[in-house]
């Protein structure tokens, strides 16, 4: 858990207090639900201006697990940087600050805004009607696309990654971060290993793949990681870019399939 009396020196430091018209951090709770850097929800009290009732508002940090880290994970600078250059071109939460003294809360973070909304953890949607649902994945269909038009130049990302070779970076980052995360390899995973190397020259010799751009790709695009209105249930924001890169809009299609 994160110590609120020291996150509130952060804001201060970072000016997000002042930006947000707030004095104190209140309440802090950590989002449960699937995120490999640890996320949560912060409740601030708002500047009491006179005749003013007392007000609260929230904002949402995200930082680095604490411990140690496998090379290049985690990496918030990155991620904030994504998200900086996103907004206001791309449904995304409103970047706030970034703090980079690792020590101060065990791990560099980020704060952002707040997206007040519903997180659909079921794919099914069971509880809404087919209408809804309908509405729903097209709205994330829609953001997709929307995502693999942007120009990675036109928002100052063209820098993000190497242009080409996305596939193969891509399987030797996986596997090597697989190697260093268990005590002991599993067959089925070196079997997936050798398969896709031995089908990525198949793969990358293609047509198809030869006709693609490279786009901006989000690493993990998925249903659960976007946020949509209550009710309308219109599509008001994209979470979670620490995988995203330059390379093959396939990818994210595939991803979310």
């Amino acid at each position: 858990m994160v110590d609120a009396r020291q996150l509130q020196t952060c804001l201060f430091e970072m000016g997000v207090m002042e930006e947000e018209d707030c004095v104190a951090v209140t309440g802090v709770e950590k989002f449960e639900y699937g995120q490999s850097n640890p996320t949560f929800k912060v409740w601030m009290e708002k500047r009491q201006r006179q005749g003013e009732s007392r007000r609260t508002h929230a904002i949402v940090v995200r930082k680095q697990p604490g411990g140690k880290l496998l090379k290049s994970a985690h990496d918030m600078d990155r991620e904030y940087r994504i998200l900086r250059a996103l907004y206001p071109h791309y449904p995304v939460a409103k970047p706030l600050g970034y703090h980079s003294r690792r020590e101060d809360l065990d791990g560099t973070f980020y704060a952002m805004q707040y997206i007040d909304g519903v997180v659909f953890t079921d794919p099914t949607l069971p509880d809404l009607t087919s209408t809804q649902r309908k509405h729903v994945y097209t709205q994330l269909i829609d953001a997709l696309s929307s995502l693999h038009a942007l120009s990675p130049a036109s928002i100052g990302l063209a820098d993000l990654s190497p242009h080409s070779g996305f596939e193969t970076r891509q399987i030797r980052r996986w596997y090597k971060q697989y190697q260093l995360s268990v005590d002991a390899p599993s067959s089925d995973m070196e079997w997936m290993h050798d398969w896709l190397e031995e089908s990525k020259a198949a793969i990358l010799g293609s047509h198809l793949h030869a006709s693609l751009p490279t786009t901006l790709v989000h690493g993990d695009f998925r249903l659960d990681n976007a946020i949509f209105e209550r009710g309308t249930y219109t599509l008001k924001g994209v979470l979670d870019w620490e995988l995203a890169s330059l390379g093959n809009p396939l990818a994210d299609l595939g991803r979310n399939s």
